[in-house]
């Protein structure tokens, strides 16, 4: 389940530039590759410390679709934060709201 998370987290992040682009390779990886990299390793953590992982499919209930929520939530959040901190000046804004979403 983490394997795919990892895998989904990347796929997710670079879908969210090319739906905000328009293209499926946006020119503003050049500068913020690095992304790609950093919410892997960020968004795993917080799933897990949401216990996201605790959770075993078949009973899926409300308090997993919360922890999903929380987990989803502060990582999009993290994407903000390392956008700020790098002063990324070509990271779109509605990106982070697209991976939320």
């Amino acid at each position: 389940m983490v394997t795919f998370d990892l895998v989904a987290i990347v796929f997710a992040t670079w879908i969210a530039f090319a739906i905000k682009m328009e293209t499926l390779a946006p020119v503003q990886f050049e500068t913020t590759w690095w992304i790609l990299i950093a919410m892997p390793l960020v968004a795993v953590p917080i799933f897990a410390s949401v216990h996201l992982y605790r959770s075993v499919i078949r009973f899926i209930g409300p308090r997993f679709c919360l922890s999903l929520f929380q987990g989803v939530s502060i990582s999009a959040m993290c994407m903000i934060g390392f956008a700020f901190m790098s002063r990324a000046e070509l990271f779109p804004r509605t990106v982070p709201i697209i991976y939320w979403l």
